[in-house]
């Protein structure tokens, strides 16, 4: 009887070890995914030619596509049609040099970064409905280098790029440079230049429509990182960090990139409630056989913004990019193969 009772305690100790087994990688934190199939979209009169950033707006669907001379292609959902192309390509006052990211501010502005002349210039949606030629409300020059950039509420930008001291850089509306935060991990220290080490642990981002909150999601490491903003400082709130990036320093502006080194996550977007991370999980050595690949798919990581694990999602396909409605019920991506497209998906 006692060998009896001491069998069935193992067993159960047994089991609660296994339940309670700490995740190893952020796949790991979440249960079986759920798969979803998507409906690919067919708006009249839209061409798409290397489209690599969609965003929603009520009813409009906003495309960053460099296509006849345009990097903006905005679809009407509810007409089922292409409403106009705009913003030109060149050097002139109201002309756009590539690469650009697009975002939307609070009050339906569309906000337009330049990465290479580093300038962010806005324009008001009306004006990109009425002509192809909108004009500027403002632009705004930044003398350092910031990488990715976005608008933190309506009164700073915050970006990643290649700080002394910090990942993140927080500016005001006239681009001067507040200060830097975020912390690179220990294992960072093997990288001598912020360049190389910017490079090595380069990550996506996301901020929360209130203003005050932002996460990244590392590119080659496993690492995503949730921050606050409190009396104009910013802080982390919640770090998971399982894996390094499989990267080495080559010199102080490059790395040697390792062909085994995996992809982690591309795109990050976000609601008010939670935040949506495009995890890839391929290697650099991979990665051009994977976006060739028709049968090729990756996964939808959702988290709140407390940094809790909500669900995860397997597409039926490779997204490049992807939008998410306000309510987190429907999701646009953009897919390359077999050809360019948008595709719709319902969570």
């Amino acid at each position: 009887m006692k060998n009896n009772s001491f069998l069935k305690l193992f067993v159960v100790s047994v089991l609660v070890v296994s339940c309670t087994r700490k995740p190893e990688s952020t796949l790991e934190m979440f249960d079986a995914s759920t798969e979803l199939q998507g409906e690919v979209c067919s708006f009249d009169s839209l061409m798409l030619g290397n489209p690599y950033q969609i965003l929603l707006m009520d009813s409009l669907l906003l495309i960053a596509d460099p296509y006849e001379e345009n990097f903006l292609s905005v679809v009407d959902l509810k007409r089922g049609r292409l409403v106009r192309r705009a913003l030109k390509e060149g050097k002139g006052p109201d002309e756009l040099l590539p690469p650009v990211d697009i975002s939307l501010t609070k009050d339906t502005i569309l906000g337009v970064y330049e990465r290479t002349p580093r300038r962010f210039s806005t324009y008001t949606i009306a004006d990109i409905l009425r002509t192809e030629y909108p004009r500027q409300q403002k632009r705004i020059s930044f003398d350092d280098h910031p990488g990715r950039l976005q608008l933190l509420g309506n009164e700073r930008f915050i970006a990643v790029g290649p700080y002394e001291n910090g990942c993140l850089g927080l500016y005001d509306r006239e681009g001067k440079r507040l200060g830097e935060y975020g912390r690179y991990p220990k294992e960072a220290e093997r990288f001598a230049s912020r360049f190389s080490r910017f490079l090595a642990y380069q990550s996506r981002m996301a901020t929360n429509p209130d203003g005050k909150r932002l996460i990244t999601a590392g590119n080659f490491c496993d690492r995503i990182v949730f921050y606050e903003e409190t009396a104009g400082k910013i802080s982390e709130t919640k770090t998971y960090f399982f894996r390094d990036a499989a990267l080495s320093p080559k010199d102080d502006n490059n790395i040697v990139w390792n062909p085994e080194c995996l992809h982690y996550f591309s795109q990050v977007q976000a609601t008010g409630q939670n935040v949506y991370i495009l995890y890839e999980g391929y290697t650099i050595g991979e990665e051009a056989k994977i976006r060739q690949s028709e049968s090729a798919a990756n996964r939808l990581l959702v988290f709140d913004w407390n940094g809790n694990p909500v669900k995860a999602y397997a597409f039926d396909r490779l997204l490049a990019n992807f939008c998410v409605s306000p309510d987190g019920k429907t999701l646009y991506g953009i897919v390359r193969n077999p050809e360019p497209a948008i595709v719709k998906y319902t969570l």
